[in-house]
């Protein structure tokens, strides 16, 4: 079966709300620079030649000497992504066995564009020495000779930063299924790998080149460069191929051993061999893309080998009451063991009722990407942070300057080779009822906790504590405590523990027949009554139920998904709302309004082979609600809880052979 689907990127501008809550850009073009004139009138300011008009749209006024960049208006909303799916599966019947040869591949292709390349401090410019150098300063003093000009650029003429990055999926399977000996048996084989590759389409600037061609006056900062000078420094191609790889074999048996007074005992038990592989190559140009993060990045490659065995058992205790056993033991060359038993029960004192409940442990260990990610530099989150050194208070101090105050720092992300796996244990209770054959509901409620959360540690936690996270600080010069800050340290690592309790309910009616087709009434929703978390090990628990917290997301206190379902024939149709409630936002003046849409989609089946669906998505073409939030690069909104398409249109067909 082969599948194409293709979506249009969507600009940030082409959405009103996702232009609200966008903060000014202190990197901008023509570029902003800080004067340093050894006391002169002027020194230590941060001035725009272009002042006071900027350049509009793109730039405005930031203060009364510089200009700020609108990034957003170079940015896209939503990715331009392409995918193709192909999937086959062959069969051959052996008596009581069956083999089964199964392959999926795939490739998406996502088109993003970001901000142009932002270069801060890439280059000093000496007055009298350089050409394009101001004579006068915006406030209207006269240029020191000799005076230096250290500049805050980005690279607008080769507009937006665009980055294609292509991943292909494959995965061949191999089964074998039947009856041996009276066990129901099945075992195979499966091997797959993902290949992902980032190539720099347009946008970047090579930071070899850049430095050079500011200095010799080959590109002008401050407005129209010769024709073709930004286009000589701009760099195209791969900077990072990915490759993970997974082999397995496993195989499972099971079978009703004997007779209970109440019913037979089934036991199953089975195993798995794995092995992972993860190649992350940084390709040498990479180097040389500013504005891409991996510029300092190193190559990293690990792998692992996994072995688990698990038994369960169904034991029908009494009539109407069954117990389920299960334990699993897992063994990781790299994260060590882990047992993990699981007991359940299914109690049915009548056919109108069902108890239901669980009991288990769980082991997530770090994957491999959360191991060896080569570390990458990204923007700290909100465009005013301080330096906590070199600008106290919000002011300069300790050798700092302007460009030290209210502004970006680089964030340096990456794998953790001593993280640790996170343990979890839960409890599940549950009711089922079916007062007459028409109507079903359910409530399920469950309580969870995990231990040594794997996440990353929220920036704004670290400028808001700098003496207890003052390791997180990494300075240009590791020798002088007031040297320009280099980047924040926010690596992969454990947090803490998490604990979170609620309920999931659903309710299903399945209306009486009629001429006009079947009707059936669905709502599945989920209310969560506690979600607590540490961001470290032995630290404060911070809720983060319907508010933003420690940097830590919100975890809406109550989701549903409500549909009405109708068939008749070959012919069926959905139409269906999805639901989150409100919650306190990032900056606690704000209440995020709750958040619905409807969908609608009709769907023809012809033969059993032939299946074409069109709908609509976003029926009342609902935006979504105000947020304040400064955490996304999509600002304005929620863009984890909703949606910015808007109303969107789909038609899709498949078929079966």
């Amino acid at each position: 079966m082969l599948s194409y689907q293709k979506n249009t990127a969507i600009k940030t501008i082409d959405r009103d709300f996702a232009t609200r809550n966008q903060s000014l850009s202190g990197i901008a073009y023509p570029a902003n620079f800080l004067y340093q004139s050894k006391g002169n009138p002027g020194d230590g300011n941060v001035y725009n030649a272009s002042m006071p008009g900027c350049r509009p749209p793109y730039t405005t006024p930031r203060d009364a000497t510089s200009c700020g960049e609108k990034t957003w208006l170079f940015m896209d909303l939503t990715p331009e992504v392409e995918q193709l799916t192909a999937n086959g599966k062959v069969s051959k019947q052996f008596g009581d066995h069956m083999l089964t040869a199964q392959y999926l591949g795939a490739r998406n292709i996502s088109t993003t564009r970001i901000g142009p390349t932002p270069m801060q401090s890439i280059a000093t410019l000496t007055a009298g020495v350089n050409k394009y150098f101001p004579t006068v300063l915006p406030d209207g003093n006269p240029v020191t000779p000799g005076a230096k000009a250290v500049l805050n650029l980005r690279s607008d003429p080769l507009g937006p930063r665009t980055t294609k990055s292509t991943s292909d999926t494959h995965r061949l399977a191999l089964n074998l299924e039947g009856l041996l000996g009276g066990w129901d048996y099945r075992t195979g084989a499966a091997y797959s790998s993902n290949k992902t590759t980032i190539n720099y389409q347009s946008g970047y600037v090579n930071g070899d080149k850049i430095e050079q061609a500011l200095l010799n006056d080959q590109i002008n900062p401050f407005g129209d460069s010769p024709a073709g000078a930004w286009e000589s420094l701009e760099l195209k191609g791969d900077g990072w191929i990915s490759k993970y790889e997974t082999a397995l074999a496993d195989f499972k048996a099971s079978k009703e051993l004997f007779a209970l007074p109440a019913g037979n005992l089934a036991a199953a038990f089975g195993g798995e061999l794995r092995h992972e592989k993860l190649d992350s190559q940084i390709q040498d140009l990479a180097q040389y893309a500013v504005g891409s993060g991996i510029a300092d990045s190193k190559s990293t490659k690990g792998s692992r080998n996994i072995s688990a065995l698990y038994l369960e058992a169904d034991v029908p205790v009494i009539k109407g009451l069954d117990v389920q056993l299960a334990a699993r033991y897992d063994k990781y060359s790299d994260f060590g063991k882990a047992f993990n038993p699981k007991v359940a029960f299914k109690y049915q004192p009548a056919a109108q009722i069902l108890f239901r409940g669980s009991a288990s442990r769980g082991f997530r260990a770090p994957s491999l990407f959360d191991v060896f990610q080569p570390d990458a530099k990204t923007y700290t989150n909100g465009n005013n942070l301080d330096d906590p050194v070199r600008c106290p208070d919000g002011k300069p101090a300790n050798g700092g300057d302007k460009t030290d105050c209210g502004t970006t720092f680089f964030a340096q992300q990456g794998g953790n080779r001593n993280l640790e796996p996170e343990r979890a244990s839960s409890l599940t209770f549950g009711v089922v009822i079916e007062p007459i054959k028409e109507i079903t509901a359910s409530v399920d409620f469950w309580w969870t906790t995990i231990n040594k959360v794997i996440g990353v540690l929220d920036n704004d936690l670290i400028f808001n504590d700098p003496v207890k996270y003052a390791n997180r600080f990494v300075r240009v010069d590791p020798n002088n405590p007031y040297s320009k800050l280099d980047y924040v340290a926010t690596p992969t690592e454990n947090l803490g523990n998490l604990s979170a309790a609620g309920l999931d309910t659903s309710f299903s009616w399945r209306l009486p027949k009629s001429k006009l087709g079947n009707f059936v009434i669905n709502l599945d929703g989920t209310y969560t009554s506690k979600f607590v978390q540490q961001v470290e090990a032995g630290g404060v628990y911070y809720s983060r139920l319907s508010q933003w917290n420690k940097g830590l997301p919100p975890v809406v206190r109550w989701k549903h998904t409500l549909g009405l379902n109708w068939s008749m024939g070959n012919w069926s149709a959905l139409l269906a709302q999805n639901y989150v409630s409100g919650y306190t936002d990032y900056k606690a003046t704000n209440n995020v309004k709750p958040y619905s849409n409807w969908n609608l989609s009709s769907t023809y089946q012809w033969q059993k082979k032939l299946s074409v669906t069109a709908g609509v998505k976003n029926l009342f073409d609902q935006e979504p609600p105000f947020s304040n939030q400064n955490k996304f690069f999509q600002k304005g909104f929620d863009p984890i809880l909703a949606d910015p398409v808007g109303r969107a249109y789909f038609l899709k067909a498949s078929y079966k052979l």
